[in-house]
């Protein structure tokens, strides 16, 4: 379509212009002869190349001159661009074009095959004889005559017929494909009616716009001023006109249709006109006591910016919340550098000065450009009366120039150009120079032309317009110059133009011949032609990337732009601009230069819905409009929510949810009202082979448009569970989200019947969410505290309790109640049920034991307080039961009728719950299995939504059955960090997990383990859950954990030692053990574990004795268990064994050396670091009974002298040894021949060396893994003497030797070629030299330490790096290297997996570039570097397997470096002294790193409780938050909401 349109565009413009310059020759002389085909008003008609050209020329005086002979032409484009936009199916249009050249104009419409015979709508010979006859033909245009909002009238003079469009307005059937066409589209719309006007010939030129009768209250007739019309005293016999269909009401209403016009259109624009000039962008009134109003630069700085919060949403904000600060307060601008700073300021310039395009605007509203001088007249703004004035006056320069053309081609009679250009240099000096012209000629055609153009002192015959217009105004003389090359088609070369503006005010301006570059044929066509290649452009561009892709979206909304410019009330124009407009925010979303500042996403996706609107108001009852006007503003709360802006605008937001719910409902009424197809070939992948985009799957069938309408819902449900920022604005928001959502799901549930099953339950679940949501606000009217107060003391003695759900059973329990309320939260409650007596939680008295169940019809029983505070167990949003234990179906202590009407059915958590329990009736009764797999895959991966559904089961029947087959196949469940679950939900689903065998529940508070049973769990990890062990009642037969093998309860700070043996005792085959970090351990006793193999103990400080039993013990680990007296361990099997005692200062040696004659041979690892009691006769003892030992370490003991006490013992199988911190004498390595790891970290001797035998020849050992770190004595020699014996060496740890220098280096790529590891830290003596020597020989380095090295360049990493590609660590700290060494890794050394350039001096933003490549980091450091925020987004976007991020003293950068930030393994970030930072950087650290565990944020004096509030929300596995010194300030009721969510959190402020 696209091609074909501009095909016939290059074919009309090539005729048209030759046609036009032939126009005064001879017939015979023409290069194209014209043709008659009759008709009156066309002129001379031309056929060439199967289009049609017709010259709009008044030949027989029909209307009054030419120039309103081209006006008609005007409206035969309007009429058939305003058909084409009615979309009628089977019509087909002709292709037209206006060509105006030489001063006239041109009419080029394509051939069709239609003839006078096939006429069959409408009339050819002046209304003598109507057709009628095709019903289909008919339909249509009674379609089109509602659309357009004309009325249908009778046309005939004999035999008259309704006609629902104007009487020559013809249908024809296609002689050869008998397609329906229609031509003559001149007068589609009614004329103005002008009472004074004596000339009937206007009828054909003074038409109103179709923008105004379409939106025009009442349809109007086109023929009610025209002879078409059957006249009120008419003499056809049998035909009897009521008073609304007679002529002359046809004409009162025209009559009234002008005075509308006249009175309330044109004077609102002209107001719209004034506000604009006066700068009125956005309001300034009533801003409130102290606050100055906004200049328009500042606003146009702060649109551009993407600061969606302007004045008039401060104003409204600040009504709703009086303390909210202002907007500048809120500091919502991403910071900028100077360059785009510069780039803004010549924006916001460039923005001041441009006025508004007024034709466009006045079009858009329906008037016509004859009523410029009453818009004028209405104008008070000087500068907008002037800017009327110059463009009234080019229009009439305009039509002069056509004019004196004709005339100058019917004497010249010639095709020639040159003469005609003279022509064009008078006109236009007179234009600009020539006052007689003004005073004179100008005055009079603008009097003429445009009524009440001129105020009284202008028409004045002294007056000077003129100079009035262009004196001490430049620029203006400058626009009246390039207005009239638009209108005429003169081209001026720019250099003429620019000394025209830059030419003093007093000087006359005189052109010359050669300031004509040439005489530019105007060609006016159907907006569908730019439509077309708009939509074909849009094509191109989804295929492109990048910059190719932007530029082809900008030339696509250009040509939009000039389609809308044709017809600005166009439907499908409007429509898929809106929607190109969508695809191109969705691409820049994807692209890295617009994802750092989102202001250009969201402005796409407001002028989206802005143009979709419009479509929209011009069609109510567009079905596709309204369904991509929802997607984008589904997208726009996605985006805002997605970078963490959804709370910063509440204005904004409810503007959004009211336009989203609007959309949607729309949707869905019009698709319930039209079950046909809406358009061909839709499909969900946005453009379709027609062009048309959509969205939406199927939209025609129930289940396409529920499946989309409950998409929607879900997506913009699930932004409640997202919200963080400011607490006190979280509520708000989330109720004006829910709000808008409700209506929309009344709509399906009123619907569920018919919907899908598997639709319909994401309906009710989405319905019970809902309630689960609103539930948890407060209502705060009511003071519930003090109601439960004062009715507590009226309770009945003997209350019932029932609990009855729609099709389900009656739990009743008519025992004696007493309780008391002891917290907020929680109710205990006592029951006698026939003689027995329970106690516990409110929820309890609903288990599945010693129920009483009988039949209950399907109703819903007494309700209750409506708060149920009361007797609630939690409050926790995501669990269900916390609504349901109260609010519906539970009669509770407090009577129904003593509660206040407004408690019992105002109070939302009442109404939350009344509609949860409907939506459950409707939900349990579906056992089928499609039902039970909808449940596992909506849970797959977020086991805590499959509580949610298990909670469900504790009230109705029937839900074990959906449940059974998704928890039958779960092997492992993952509950870790998630506090929205309870444990009775958990116990409640343990019997039907046959298959479980790993359950994992670290860091939930809610976790107590005060009873569990599982038949098939084999792992159990209860890691920081604080309230483990924390049981009332330990009872054995509680658990029953018969497979469990693995059970680690590390930082669990309440258990004790009772609280292990009692779930140990219950776990017979059970493995490993940790319990690291107990704080109440003081004895513990193991000896009813015969199986255990593994016992991790660190970190118990508390911990003085053990005694362990086990026939398979194979480790023993408790490590900084300082306490530690007495460990008692027997056991019976022969296998090796490691035992770790590092940091048990006061370990009791008998006990270490009956342990080690105990174990024997089979002792195969012992770490006795900083134990202070070893002496002699623990080497004794290992000497005798343990000579299988293979790691020793003495690590900070008190030994002296280790190496002498080992040559005095045997142990021939030692391959490890660790004497850090020790003083001694050299090492005997011939005594220790399989030896393969030395760590003689800080160990003093002097020197350091070997013992070898001078008169022996170089021995050559076997040592694999040296450590030297800090031996300050080391000196270079010592070094190069121990390296050349150890040829198989593969690790060297050398950090801190400061005697080190490049030529031990080079002795050491000499001697260990197999070198992996070399850690040269703080070995400043090194140089380039040294490591050019090592890349020379030693290839596989994989591990590299140069920090702290100061004088390494790129002359030595550039050739390290190419040499070694395995390389996976390197530490470049305090360096000298630049861009090439970052370069030259990411080329060689892909997998490197850790980087430090911390104080590199040279690193900077092109450094960052080369950093970004090395996709596979998960360490980096770029402490205290030049960074910015160009360099630091490409960091923080493209690592996206980062998990140590240190940024700490990067001073520039800002909040922008964290808006792309794309990290979602990160653990640990360091942000240290970033002094930019705000609340924002947090928050979307918050969003897009969830498993941030460690934050350092020291001296970061902008952050406040805010932004750490939403790391706590969000990150729910960070532990530790080093904030001091910076902005926090914590008082006690934020300390208080920070442990409550996060219990285990270190908090250092």
């Amino acid at each position: 379509m696209s091609q074909l349109a501009l095909d016939f565009v290059y074919a009309a413009k090539l005729y048209g212009k030759i046609i036009c310059s032939e126009v005064c020759m001879p017939v015979l002389k023409k290069t194209i002869p014209p043709v008659f085909i009759g008709g009156v008003a066309g002129g001379d008609k031309y056929i060439v190349g199967n289009i049609l050209f017709k010259f709009a020329l008044d030949s027989y005086g029909l209307y009054s001159g030419d120039e309103n002979a081209a006006k008609g032409a005007g409206h035969e484009l309007k009429g058939l661009m305003s058909f084409y936009d009615c979309g009628l199916p089977g019509i087909s249009l002709p292709l037209m074009a206006l060509i105006d050249f030489k001063g006239f104009r041109l009419v080029a419409v394509s051939l069709l095959p239609i003839s006078a015979e096939t006429i069959c709508y409408g009339s050819a010979d002046g209304g003598l004889t109507v057709h009628d006859e095709h019903p289909v033909f008919s339909e249509r245009m009674q379609q089109a005559g509602k659309r357009l909002n004309l009325r249908p009238h009778l046309v005939g003079r004999k035999k008259p017929k309704t006609l629902y469009t104007a009487g020559d307005i013809e249908g024809h059937i296609g002689r050869t494909d008998k397609r329906m066409y229609l031509v003559d589209f001149a007068r589609t719309f009614p004329p103005e009616y002008n009472s004074g006007e004596s000339s009937k010939s206007t009828t054909l030129y003074q038409l109103l716009r179709p923008e105004f009768v379409r939106s025009y209250p009442n349809a109007l007739s086109p023929d009610a001023l025209s002879n078409w019309a059957v006249p009120d005293d008419h003499k056809i016999p049998n035909l009897v006109l009521t008073e609304e269909d007679s002529k002359t009401n046809h004409q009162i209403e025209l009559r009234d249709a002008a005075k509308h016009l006249h009175n309330h259109i044109i004077p609102q624009f002209a107001k719209f006109l004034d506000d604009w000039y006066a700068n009125e962008l956005s309001s300034q009134k009533d801003r409130g006591p102290g606050r100055k109003p906004i200049p328009k630069s500042e606003l146009l700085r702060r649109s551009f910016r993407g600061e969606e919060m302007l004045v008039q949403r401060q104003r409204e904000l600040s009504i709703i919340y009086p303390d909210l600060p202002s907007s500048a307060d809120l500091n919502l601008s991403p910071s900028i550098d100077k360059e785009k700073e510069k780039e803004l300021d010549e924006r916001v310039k460039a923005m001041n000065m441009k006025k508004p395009r007024i034709i466009d605007e006045l079009h858009r509203r329906g008037i016509n450009v004859r009523h410029l001088g009453r818009v004028r007249k209405l104008a008070t703004n000087r500068f907008l009366r002037d800017d009327l004035l110059l463009e009234m006056a080019a229009r009439v320069a305009k039509c002069d120039f056509r004019l004196q053309m004709r005339n100058k081609v019917r004497v010249l009679k010639t095709p020639s150009i040159e003469a005609y250009r003279t022509l064009a240099v008078e006109f236009l000096n007179q234009a600009l120079s020539s006052d007689e012209y003004w005073n004179v000629t100008m005055k009079s055609k603008l009097k003429e032309k445009y009524k009440e153009a001129l105020s009284e002192e202008e028409e004045d015959p002294s007056f000077q317009l003129r100079h009035s217009l262009f004196e001490g105004a430049v620029e203006r003389r400058k626009w009246f110059l390039e207005r009239l090359q638009t209108l005429t088609g003169i081209k001026i070369k720019q250099q003429t133009l620019e000394e025209v503006g830059q030419s003093p005010n007093h000087s006359e301006i005189e052109m010359m011949t050669p300031d004509i570059e040439k005489l530019s044929v105007k060609i006016k066509f159907m907006n569908i032609i730019d439509f077309a290649s708009a939509i074909d452009l849009c094509q191109q561009a989804m295929k492109k990337t990048g910059d190719a892709q932007e530029k082809l979206f900008a030339i696509c909304h250009s040509k939009f732009e000039a389609a809308l410019a044709a017809a600005p009330n166009s439907k499908h124009v409007l429509y898929q601009w809106g929607c190109t407009l969508h695809l191109r925010a969705s691409q820049r979303e994807r692209r890295e230069e617009f994802s750092t500042n989102i202001a250009s996403i969201l402005s796409d996706l407001s002028d989206a819905e802005e143009k979709l609107a419009g479509a929209i108001n011009i069609q109510n009852d567009f079905l596709d409009g309204h369904v991509s006007a929802a997607d984008a503003v589904t997208e726009h709360l996605l985006v805002l929510e997605r970078y963490n802006q959804l709370e910063e605008d509440l204005v904004l937001l409810k503007r959004l949810c009211d336009r989203f719910q609007y959309y949607v409902t729309n949707s869905w009424n019009l698709n319930q009202l039209n079950k046909k197809e809406v358009e061909s070939g839709r499909n969900s992948n946005g453009l379709s082979g027609n062009g048309l985009y959509t969205g939406v799957p199927s939209p025609n069938t129930i289940l396409g448009a529920s499946e989309w309408v409950i998409g929607r819902i879900e997506k913009v449900l699930d932004l409640c569970s997202g919200l963080n920022g400011r607490p006190s604005l979280a509520f708000e928001a989330e109720r004006i989200i829910l709000d808008s959502i409700e209506p929309i799901l009344n709509l399906l549930l009123k619907a569920k019947e018919t919907l899908p099953i598997i639709v319909a339950a994401r309906v009710l679940v989405a319905q019970v969410k809902y309630c689960v949501y609103q539930g948890d606000h407060p209502d705060p009217s009511l003071n519930y505290d003090d109601l439960y107060q004062a009715e507590l003391s009226n309770m009945n003695s003997n209350p019932q309790i029932n609990l009855r759900v729609s099709g389900g059973t009656a739990i009743s329990a008519p025992p004696l109640i007493s309780g008391e309320k002891n917290d907020r939260n929680t109710f205990e409650v006592e029951v006698n049920n026939k003689g027995r007596r329970r106690s516990g939680s409110f929820s309890n008295l609903f288990s599945t034991e010693s129920k009483t169940k009988e039949p209950l019809s399907r109703s819903v029983s007494v309700l209750t307080s409506g708060d149920g505070k009361a007797l609630d167990v939690t409050t926790s949003s995501s669990s269900l039961m916390k609504h349901l234990h109260v609010e519906n179906g539970i009669s509770s202590p407090l009577p129904r009728k003593s509660l206040p009407m407004t408690v019992r059915e105002n109070s939302l958590r009442f109404k939350a719950a009344f509609k949860a329990a409907e939506t459950l009736a409707d939900l349990l009764p579906w056992n089928s299995l499609q039902i039970g797999g909808f449940i596992g895959d909506y849970s797959s991966g977020h086991h805590s939504k499959l509580l949610f559904f298990v909670s469900l089961g504790n009230f109705v029947a029937g839900m074990e059955n959906l449940l059974t087959r998704p928890l039958s196949t779960i092997v492992s469940l993952n509950l870790d960090y998630c506090s929205s679950w309870n444990e009775e939900e958990l116990l409640g689903i343990l019997p039907f997990c046959v298959r479980l065998s790993k359950l994992s529940m670290r860091y939930c508070r809610q976790v107590t383990l005060a009873t569990l049973k599982s038949d098939s769990l084999e792992e159990l990890d209860v890691t920081g859950s604080i309230n483990v062990g924390k049981a009332t009642v330990l009872m054995q037969n509680r658990y029953q954990l018969l497979a469990l093998k693995v059970l680690v309860m590390n930082g669990c700070s309440s258990v004790t030692a009772n609280f292990v043996t009692t779930i140990t005792r219950a776990s017979p085959y059970l493995s490993r053990l940790e319990l690291n970090n107990l704080s109440l351990l003081r004895s513990l006793s193991l000896s009813h574990m015969p199986e255990i193999r593994i016992i991790i103990a660190r970190g118990c400080k508390t911990l003085e004795k053990i005694v362990v039993y086990s026939a398979k013990l194979a480790k023993m680990d408790l490590t900084d268990c300082i306490n530690v007296v007495e460990v008692t361990i027997t056991r019976t099997s022969d296998q090796p064994c490691e035992f770790i005692f590092d940091g048990c200062q006061i370990l009791d040696e008998a006990s270490l050396l009956a342990m080690i004659k105990g174990f024997g041979v089979n002792l195969k690892a012992l770490n006795l670091s900083k134990v202070a009691k070893v002496g002699t006769n623990t080497f004794r003892s290992l000497g005798k009974y343990a000579t299988g030992i293979t790691e020793l370490s003495l690590a900070r003991s008190k030994l002296v002298n280790p190496f002498q006490l080992l040559s005095k013992v045997a142990l021939p199988h030692l391959t490890s040894l660790d004497v850090t911190s020790l003083k001694g004498g050299p090492v005997p390595l011939n005594t220790l021949p399989k030896l393969k790891k030395l760590v003689l970290d800080e160990y003093v001797s002097t020197p350091i060396c070997f013992q070898n035998n001078p008169n022996s020849p170089l021995p050559q050992y076997g040592l694999e893994h040296l450590s030297l770190a800090r031996c300050v004595s080391l000196d270079e020699h010592s070094l190069m003497a121990m390296v050349v014996c150890l040829p198989s060496l593969r690790i060297l740890n050398l950090s801190s030797c400061t005697l080190v220098s490049d030529n031990a280096l080079n002795c050491i790529a000499g001697s260990c070629a197999l070198l992996n590891e070399l850690h040269l830290f703080g070995c400043y003596g090194i140089t380039d030299r040294g490591v050019k020597d090592l890349a020379l020989r030693c290839f596989q380095l994989e591990r590299v330490s140069l920090g702290g090295c100061k004088n390494i360049s790129d002359n030595s990493v550039v050739p390290l790096s190419k040499a070694n590609p395995g390389l996976q660590f390197l530490d470049l700290a305090f360096t000298k290297v630049r861009s090439g060494s970052l370069e030259s890794l990411s080329i060689h050394n892909k997998i490197l997996a850790s980087l430090d350039v911390s104080k590199v001096k040279m690193m900077d933003d092109s450094c960052c570039e080369f950093i970004s490549r090395l996709t596979q980091l998960r360490d980096l450091s770029v402490f205290s570097t030049a960074i910015t925020d160009e360099g630091a987004r490409k960091l923080t976007r493209e690592l996206i397997h980062l998990r140590r991020l240190d940024m700490s003293e990067c001073s520039s950068i800002t909040d922008s470096t964290f808006e792309v930030v794309q990290m979602p393994e990160l653990r640990s970030l360091n942000i240290m002294r970033s002094y930019n930072l705000t609340d924002r950087a947090l928050r979307q650290v918050a969003r897009h790193c969830p498993n941030l565990e460690d934050l350092t944020a020291r001296l970061c004096i902008n952050l406040t409780a805010e932004g750490f509030m939403a790391i706590i929300q969000k990150c729910s596995k960070c532990a530790y938050i080093n904030a001091k010194e910076s902005g926090l300030e914590i008082d006690l009721e934020m300390m208080k909401k920070m442990k409550a969510e996060k219990p285990h959190l270190n908090l250092q402020e």
